[in-house]
Formats: C-alpha cells, structure tokens, sequence
C-alpha cells in the first residue's frame, strides 16, 4: 500500500469505471471529486471515515482529502466527475466543503434540488467525456452549478479544514522519500516533524486508517518485492530497504505477505516457468 498524491492533466472529466479495473491505493488530489453509485452498494474510506453509498447516492471527495475506494463486488458502476478549484467561477464567493455522504433520500426530499442536480449530471456526463481535455466554458459553468448547489443545501459540519492535516502530509512525504533508511521509525519521523510520537501515530492512522508503523513495513515490502523481481538475492534487498537483520526482515515479510520470501520467489519463479 502506498498513500501519494494524484495528479490529472486536464481540468474536468466525467466517466464510468467498472469495478474490474479499480486500483485499491490511498490517493488523495487538488480536485474535488464527486461519485454517483449507479448500480451496487460501494464502501469508501475518506479522511479516516467510513462510507458506504447505495445505488442512488452521491459520494463528495474534497480537495486535499485522503481517500480509498473499498470496492469488492466484481460488476459495481460508479460515475466520477473532477475538476480543480480554477475551473470554479465563483471564487469570490469562497470554495466550502460539501457533505461526504449524499443519500438518495436526503436529494429526494429536496425535489428541485434533485432535479437540478440529476441534470447537471446528466449533461456534464455528455459534456466531458473521459480523458477529453478541451476548453469548455459550458461545460464549466455545468460543474459550478452543481458544486454550488450541493454546497448550498449538504454543507459540511465537519472542520471547515480542507482534507487531511498538513501535519499528516508531511509525514507522508517523509515516510516516502526515506522509508529504505534503516533508522526510520515512528519516533525518527515524529522528531523530524517537531511533535510527539503519540500526535504523528495518531494523525497518520486518522486519515490512513493503518498505523505509521504498518505504512513503512508495506512500503519496505513493496520495495523488497520489486528488487527480487529484479533478480536481487533476498538478503542484499532486504538490506537495501533498510532491515539490518535477516530474522526481523523474514518475520515482517510473512506478516505482511502471508508467505516467506523463499515461497515468494518459487511463485514467481514458477509463474514464468508458466508463461
């Protein structure tokens, strides 16, 4: 598992994707994101939070949160519409966050709201299609309506913060630029940002949902798995991501694996063989 920062290269899109091809990591970007689930109940965790959205529902992702989607049904449909802050016209009226979790019955009881949000959507969906990055003033005055609407009527009553800390970031970011130096820890990271090792634990796990610890062993293992592949012995890549001694390294990969490292290259070497 690794948490890092998504980036996009144009400035709205709006698609279907198929649950076959979701790819199950902790992201988080300068875009807001709005989800409608289409067809099946769909389990999200945003800012540490759990959801689960029905048929019907609108899922908001805001700026800067840190998010998971938690999809297990094999034929689950959601609608994804982006778009950054610049394409939002009305700056001057300031950018607040929308309620994370949107039922179908909070819409329904607001009937002109639902109306207008369903036909947002609905010509937003023909307007961008996927990956289709021209400029489009209708278009963006499409997103600001629907923006506004949903944050005029489902505010957020949660800390008017964008997303996570930046406490939690910055951590992310060390934890990813040093995670292979052997004297990394949850006290080494919480020095290097100036607070508590209980303040950093508890930040990380709050909008992660792992501990500090478990993030720098999934990182480490992915690292380890990616120089076997290479061809590196199990000993050399275990120490070049930072485990000084081989029995801690082989008790944490079959923690983390569910195998040892040995059965890890049999698999692979057996896949090839395969192939």
């Amino acid at each position: 598992m690794e948490i890092f920062k998504e980036k996009h290269e144009h400035d709205v899109t709006c698609h279907v994707k198929d649950a076959t091809k979701w790819d199950h990591y902790f992201h988080w970007h300068e875009n807001f994101e709005i989800l409608r689930i289409i067809n099946k109940s769909s389990k999200f965790l945003i800012d540490g939070q759990s959801v689960e959205a029905d048929p019907g529902d609108i899922v908001v992702i805001n700026r800067r949160s840190v998010h998971l989607f938690m999809i297990e049904d094999t034929d689950v449909k959601i609608l994804i519409m982006q778009f950054p802050v610049k394409s939002l016209l009305a700056l001057e009226a300031g950018l607040p966050n929308i309620k994370t979790h949107i039922t179908k019955e909070e819409l329904h009881a607001i009937p002109e709201v639902e109306r207008l949000v369903d036909a947002c959507i609905d010509r937003i969906t023909k307007e961008a299609p996927l990956d289709v990055g021209v400029k489009n003033p209708y278009l963006f005055s499409l997103v600001n309506c629907l923006y506004f609407t949903l944050a005029k009527h489902f505010p957020s009553v949660a800390d008017s913060r964008s997303g996570a800390s930046r406490l939690f970031f910055d951590a992310v970011d060390y934890i990813n630029e040093h995670f292979t130096d052997e004297d990394i820890t949850v006290e080494s990271v919480a020095k290097q940002l100036y607070v508590s090792r209980e303040k950093i634990s508890g930040e990380f796990l709050k909008y992660s949902g792992v501990s500090l610890k478990n993030y720098i062993c999934s990182l480490r293992i992915k690292k380890v798995n990616l120089l076997l592949d290479e061809g590196f012995d199990i000993g050399t890549a275990a120490m070049k991501c930072g485990f000084n001694n081989l029995r801690t390294f082989n008790y944490t990969y079959k923690r983390v694996v569910g195998i040892t490292p040995t059965e890890y290259l049999n698999s692979r070497k057996s896949t090839n063989s395969n192939q």
